[in-house]
């Protein structure tokens, strides 16, 4: 099964963005989030000259050195729901960043701190649940996070981005009536949600009702038709089904699209290998290893078909390929065994000595 096309801490692209510095067009900006200083004061020792040179920082993704210059504002207004906000932001961002586990979670709880300060201050913005949410399923509190959302949507109760936010996290559990629940509720608040479509079509399938999951699939389809996801998963259904010829179709139609897509030719692969069409089935799996070098069940599959295929040392470089990536793997047990069986073919096929050198063919002297 395909792994989700969304991730469950992330919806609307909107809500993945800092607040901006307010620009020229005053009046399309909450006049509550604007700064108002008298004339006597000097802009360089106001919040308003941090504020501005972490807006220019944030943009240039140098998120440490804004932060810095956020705290001084903070520290100047400390109930400024713009400096908080893009503060708790610029802690996630370094969070992301960040290969220290103890210092990540520190950066994570401010960040979180941040937000929280923000709700207590105007607990309508919904901006910043979609930020706890994240700060929280970011260290795998999953129950932090759905308490988030849930808040959330007390302020606003129809808002599809956090109801699919929320359906993700059941469908994370395996809570799959909860989940296909608030799926449904993200597509009722926004009937043109591609993804949940997409996700509520997964959840369905997992269920075994087949057919509610082509409709939804295909609406999602319908609703972008370049949604590669929601058209590969599609074609597994088919696969599943034995609609090998539709399945073929739905996977070629993404790869016209993107010929790089490791998945459609991983799973172009798989039909090709079940119909024993083991050279096609192979070039499909090269394709997927080289869009994607380190998948190791790809390296799997194209090492088990290459050796139907009789080709020792390619078969032999896919599954030592496949050990390097996932020595403890599902499949690693089999890959040894087959890397040795591979190696006894190729001494055997070579006439290799006893001794481990290579048996030259006799040289016979001219006959005088």
């Amino acid at each position: 099964m395909m792994k989700r096309s969304v991730s469950y801490c992330v919806s609307l692209a909107l809500m993945g963005c800092a607040l901006a510095w307010p620009t020229a067009e005053a009046s399309k900006v909450d006049s509550a989030l604007i700064p108002l200083y008298t004339t006597q004061q000097q802009v360089t020792t106001s919040e308003y000259y941090h504020l501005h040179a972490a807006s220019a920082l944030m943009s240039d993704k140098r998120f440490e050195a804004a932060a810095h210059h956020l705290k001084q504002a903070r520290e100047q207004s400390p109930t400024n729901i713009l400096v908080l906000f893009n503060l708790g932001f610029c802690h996630l961002e370094m969070a992301k960043q960040e290969t220290n586990p103890e210092r990540r979670t520190q950066l994570v709880r401010q960040a979180e701190e941040a937000f929280m300060r923000v709700r207590s201050i105007n607990p309508t913005l919904v901006f910043t649940y979609f930020k706890l949410g994240k700060a929280a399923l970011m260290e795998k509190r999953f129950d932090d996070a759905e308490r988030y959302y849930l808040q959330g949507l007390k302020a606003d109760p129809t808002n599809a981005g956090l109801l699919f936010n929320l359906a993700g996290i059941y469908d994370q559990r395996q809570d799959f009536p909860k989940a296909i629940e608030y799926y449904q509720a993200a597509i009722t608040a926004d009937p043109e949600f591609v993804f949940a479509y997409n996700n509520l079509g997964l959840v369905m399938e997992q269920q075994g009702r087949l057919s509610e999951a082509e409709a939804a699939y295909k609406k999602a389809i319908k609703g972008d038709p370049d949604y590669h996801f929601a058209i590969l998963n599609l074609g597994n259904l088919y696969a599943e089904q034995d609609r090998l010829q539709e399945a073929i179709k739905l996977y070629n139609k993404v790869l016209m699209g993107d010929p790089h897509n490791s998945w459609a030719h991983l799973y172009l692969g798989n039909i090709y290998l079940r119909q024993g069409r083991y050279e096609q089935a192979a070039m499909s799996y090269q394709d997927s290893v080289a869009s994607n070098p380190d998948y190791p069940l790809a390296y799997y599959l194209l090492a088990k078909t290459l050796e139907k295929l009789h080709r020792v040392d390619e078969a032999l470089n896919a599954s030592l390929t496949y050990i390097r990536l996932m020595p403890t793997g599902a499949h690693a047990s089999e890959m040894n065994t087959m890397i040795s069986t591979l190696r006894m073919k190729k001494a055997a096929s070579l006439q290799l000595l006893p001794g481990g050198s290579l048996m030259s063919p006799p040289v016979r002297g001219a006959e005088k």
